[in-house]
This record gives structure tokens, C-alpha cells and sequence, in this order.
């Protein structure tokens, strides 16, 4: 008893931070639907009064306070019913797995073993009474746990997982009784256990998939369909059918039994798609086109082999266009979209960074030259402004270059503000003058660019590009790097070398935002970058005068723009040309 008594545990929440466990007797958080996470001793007998899992009420407590107790250790009852539900669809994924992988067994033979296995149906039984239970203290923000557990230690069944619970917070959003909310996530939660038919080599490639890889991928649809498959279809071999399916019919997306696999399900596998549509209500066919959405979110949030964990900011940007291309049931797509905002408060905090959307970008060649068009807005002061506010002086004892600012016509107010100038605003309006302007950031698309075949074709050695600053600049650089960027890693290239390597070394500039400030939900003061420059870096340098022209041009011609997203992520894409593809139809 001492044992389990003295017994603490550590406990985090979703960043990995110690969570509050323990509470003062009195904390009005006790009455809200809360748990004991560890059992309660008298004071000085030490005999148990209450064990871990009780719920408690305003009677236990007060009975506790009486006994002398001043503080308790509890979780939020939905918290633990999440944990204790991902514990037990982990086992039951855990076990169709055990089946699927058994030396030499057949997709046909596991699906027999599946339905016939009483084990099975009984883990079935006991995780679909655990949903019941998490659907009844159900929490949207516990899903951001999943999500970062799922990526400490990333696997399908976590996915799988996630995907679930995506799918509850659409369909409470929508209003959807109890039961069909059920049915729902126990169907969402194995939508992906044809995977374990998938060769993990392809599951965790790193990169583009071949098209031998994209064969086993589309199949695994196919295959988990047929592994749920109980002598007619169900909904739960209906959604892992079909999850990858679009809503409109858009040339080359989304595959599953109702496109793909439509013949081949009913002539191979005796599923006929056709006969479950004919007798589907309205309720069943979303649960498909639930799953769907809630399948891509939990992909996008999570770390995979070939991509990092997006920020909510991206996910929408992401999850906006393919609404807009007809990916998703549109009613069903705004239900998601409310919780998600919902869900996530914060979108462009300061100091993220993410690729320039291409959504943003237009683009146009002059001269033979590519070019990037960003409109944003940018807080600046023209050249004549400056003199109307009596700033030339100031800028001179500042130690800035006149002479420069009048041929660029105005500088970044910050800039100025770098330098530690100050801006008067009472005078700017006072004068009409205003700070904010828009602007059309004009970007070179190209540039030139090696990477470390270029420079061991112009005779640099393995053991020059293996020195620690070099290799590290080499490795970061997924598209080479430019000339001052070998410079300051120690690669000096003579630039009457270059036509040797011809045309290939004008490369793509990739660039990112760096959010400097942020001005509302879906608007910041943002800085422009090439991908690779650090904007910690490229302000030290600037100090020394040591920018490339392009960084220079970014960081101080340009400065920071103020640029709003919201027609990418808060509002919704426009999806009223959509219509269902005739596959959702019995033919």
C-alpha cells in the first residue's frame, strides 16, 4: 500500500510540458466531470477513501473535506475515457493486424478469420462500449493530444485513431443522433487496415512514390473493403472502400471501389457497391464523405516519412483548395471548417514560417526572365514623404545612404526602426501622409544555383565539400546553393566557370515567410526569405553589409508586408459549382 501511495507518475500534456494533476480540495475545476488519477488516503490513518477512477461529485468532496483532506490528485473524465479508448482500438488494430501478417495467409483467408475469430468480435464489442462512453463526455480539443502523441511516435493505428475522432467533432457539428455518430467513428477508426497488406517499404518511403509503390497504395482500399466484409457490405467496409474518393468528379482524383475498383470489387471479391448505394440513406453515404475529410486532416497534422507535422495555418490553405477543386462533400466540408477554427485561435503566430503559397503568387517573364508577383501591403515612406517630415537629416546621422534611398524612392519604415529611429505619427496624419501602402513584390523565380555535382564537376574536391560548414550548407540546400551562399560557407566560384555548366544551374528560388508580427487571425507582418536564409542571420549580416543583392533587396528595399490570408484559410472556398460524381449513384 505504501508502495502505490508513494507511487507518482509523470504526466505532460500535448507539448511535452508537466501537466497540473493536483488540486486544491476546494478548486471549483473538481465539480467539472473530473477523475481521480491517483487514490486518496486518510490523512493519518492512511486508509484508502476513494480509488483512482472515481468520479467526483460535490458530496465526495465535501465527505473528503471532513476527513482532513486538503488536495487530491485528477484528469478531466473525458481525457481518461479518450486514453482508455485509444488503449483499446490499438489492441483491436493491433490484432487485425496479427491476422493480416500471418506467414502465407491469403486477403480471403484473413477476412474469414476476422469474422469468424469470437476474440475478435468480442475487442469489437468492448471498443465500440468505450466509444460510447468518450461520445458522451466528448471533448474537440482532446483530439489535439492524439495529434501530438501520434507524432512523438507516429504509426497507422494512431492515424487511424485520429481519423475517428475527426469524424465524431464533424458529425456532433452536425447534429447527428448518438448512434449514427457511433456507427460513424467505428467505421473511421479502421478505414486503413488494408495498409497492413502495404509493403512498409512503401509505407515509409521518403519520397515520390514510383508507380509500382502508388499500385499498392490505391490497393489498399480494395483490400481492407474485403477484410471488413461480413457476407454483405457494411459501413465500416464501405468507408475503407472508399475514403479516397472525391465528391465531384475531377479527372485523375480519388480512387476506391465506386471508380477504381468498381468492377473488380464486384467480380473478384462479390462486393456489390452498387447494392449497398441502392439501399444507403443519405446518413451513410456522408459517413463515407465524413471519413474522407477526416482522413486528410489527421494526414496533414501528423510526421510522416516524407513530410513534417503542418501547422494549423497550412492544413486550412491545403484542406480550402481541395474544397474549392471538389474533394469534399461541401455541407459536410463547412461542418469541419466551423470546428476547426473553432479549434485553432492562433494561425500566423509570430515567428512561423512557412513556403509562399502558390495561391498567392502570379507569375510573368520579361526579357527572357521568370519572375513571382506577390501583392501585399508594406509599411513605407517615398522619398518626397520623407522630406515633408523632416527625415532626410535623421536618416543621414543614422548613417543611411541618401542618395540610394532617393533612386529606390523611399525606404522600410522598419528600417528606420532597426536603426532606432522613431516614427511621428500625430505628423504623418497630420500631413495625410499614410504608412501603409500596397505593393506588387516583384521576385526573380531563377537563379543560380549549385549543388555538389555542379561543384565537383568544376574540380572541387570530396574533401574540400566535406569540411563541417560546407557539408551542412549542402545538406540543407534541396535545390543548391547560390554563389554567396558557397561564398560564406567557404566555396569561392569564379563566375567565368559557369558557362561550362550550362543552362541547368538556373534553378527555382523557393521562398518563405517569416511572420514578424502578427496583426489578427489570418493577417501578419510577414518578411520575405529565400528558403535556407535565416532572418536572424540575414539581420547580422546586414550589420557588416554582407547581403547578396537578393537578400538585401528582401530584407531592406522591400522589408516587411503585411499580407492577408483569409480568403485562403477563414473564409470559405467557393463549392456552389460543385455537384456529386455519378458514382455516388447507382447506375
Amino acid at each position: 500500500m505504501n508502495k502505490d501511495r508513494n507511487e507518482e507518475k509523470d504526466a505532460v500534456n500535448a507539448n511535452g510540458e508537466p501537466k497540473r494533476t493536483r488540486y486544491a480540495i476546494n478548486d471549483p475545476l473538481l465539480l467539472e466531470e473530473m477523475v481521480l488519477s491517483k487514490s486518496v488516503y486518510h490523512p493519518e490513518t492512511g486508509v484508502v477513501l476513494l480509488t483512482h477512477g472515481s468520479m467526483l461529485s460535490d458530496r465526495l468532496i465535501s465527505q473528503l473535506k471532513k476527513m482532513g483532506v486538503t488536495e487530491i490528485e485528477a484528469e478531466p473524465f473525458a481525457e481518461q475515457c479518450l486514453l482508455e479508448a485509444v488503449e483499446q482500438t490499438k489492441v483491436y488494430l493491433h490484432s487485425i493486424e496479427q491476422i493480416i501478417t500471418t506467414k502465407g495467409q491469403s486477403v480471403n483467408n484473413a477476412a474469414v478469420l476476422m469474422q469468424e475469430m469470437k476474440e475478435f468480435r468480442e475487442l469489437r464489442f468492448l471498443m465500440r462500449s468505450q466509444m460510447q462512453k468518450v461520445l458522451q463526455h466528448f471533448n474537440p480539443r482532446a483530439i489535439e493530444g492524439l495529434v501530438q502523441l501520434n507524432n512523438h511516435h507516429p504509426n497507422s493505428a494512431h492515424h487511424s485513431i485520429i481519423t475517428g475522432f475527426n469524424a465524431m467533432s464533424i458529425a456532433r457539428e452536425l447534429g447527428w443522433l448518438e448512434e449514427k455518430v457511433l456507427e460513424l467513428v467505428m467505421a473511421a477508426m479502421v478505414h486503413d487496415v488494408g495498409k497492413s497488406t502495404v509493403p512498409l517499404n512503401t509505407l515509409d518511403w521518403p519520397g515520390r512514390l514510383s508507380d509500382s509503390q502508388w499500385k499498392d497504395m490505391h490497393l489498399h482500399t480494395l483490400l481492407g473493403g474485403k477484410l471488413l466484409h461480413e457476407g454483405e457490405l457494411s459501413i465500416s467496409s464501405m468507408v475503407a472502400l472508399n475514403h479516397h474518393e472525391w465528391y465531384a468528379s475531377v479527372k485523375g482524383k480519388g480512387y476506391g471501389s465506386l471508380t477504381l475498383f468498381r468492377e473488380m470489387a464486384k467480380e473478384e471479391l462479390g462486393l456489390d457497391v452498387e447494392q449497398f448505394l441502392q439501399v444507403s440513406d443519405p446518413h451513410t453515404i456522408e459517413m463515407i464523405q465524413i471519413s474522407t475529410i477526416a482522413d486528410m486532416v489527421a494526414a496533414l497534422e501528423e510526421i510522416r516519412s516524407y513530410k513534417g507535422a503542418l501547422p494549423p495555418f497550412k492544413v486550412l490553405v491545403i484542406m480550402n483548395e481541395d474544397a474549392r477543386m471538389g474533394h469534399f462533400n461541401p455541407a459536410l466540408y463547412r461542418a469541419w471548417h466551423a470546428t476547426y477554427l473553432r479549434k485553432h485561435r492562433q494561425l500566423l503566430p509570430r515567428g512561423m514560417r512557412f513556403a509562399l503559397p502558390r495561391e498567392k503568387e502570379e507569375r510573368f517573364e520579361r526579357d527572357g526572365k521568370n519572375f513571382i508577383v506577390l501583392h501585399a501591403m508594406v509599411r513605407r515612406f517615398t522619398y518626397e514623404e520623407l522630406k515633408k517630415l523632416g527625415l532626410l537629416r535623421r536618416l543621414s546621422t543614422h548613417f543611411f545612404d541618401l542618395e540610394a534611398i532617393r533612386q529606390s524612392d523611399g525606404i522600410a519604415i522598419d528600417r528606420m526602426l532597426r536603426r532606432g529611429m522613431t516614427i511621428d505619427e500625430e505628423k504623418c496624419r497630420t500631413l495625410g501622409i499614410t504608412p501603409h501602402k500596397p505593393i506588387k513584390v516583384v521576385l526573380p523565380a531563377t537563379e543560380k544555383r549549385l549543388d555538389r555535382a555542379d561543384l565537383l564537376e568544376l574540380g572541387f574536391s570530396e574533401k574540400k565539400l566535406a569540411v563541417s560548414k560546407v557539408a551542412k550548407a549542402l545538406e540543407r540546400a534541396k535545390n543548391g546553393l547560390s554563389l554567396a551562399e558557397l561564398n560564406r560557407a567557404g566555396i569561392t566560384v569564379e563566375k567565368e566557370l559557369l558557362p561550362a555548366l550550362g543552362e541547368r544551374i538556373n534553378r527555382k528560388i523557393f521562398y518563405d515567410l517569416v511572420v514578424v508580427e502578427e496583426l489578427g487571425y489570418s493577417r501578419a507582418l510577414f518578411s520575405i526569405v529565400r528558403e535556407g536564409d535565416r532572418l536572424e542571420v540575414l539581420e547580422q549580416a546586414d550589420g557588416y553589409n554582407d547581403l547578396d543583392p537578393l537578400q538585401d533587396y528582401l530584407l531592406n528595399k522591400i522589408g516587411p508586408v503585411e499580407v492577408d490570408f483569409s480568403d485562403l484559410t477563414v473564409e470559405i472556398p467557393n463549392m456552389g459549382h460543385l455537384s456529386p460524381g455519378s458514382y455516388w449513384q447507382v447506375q
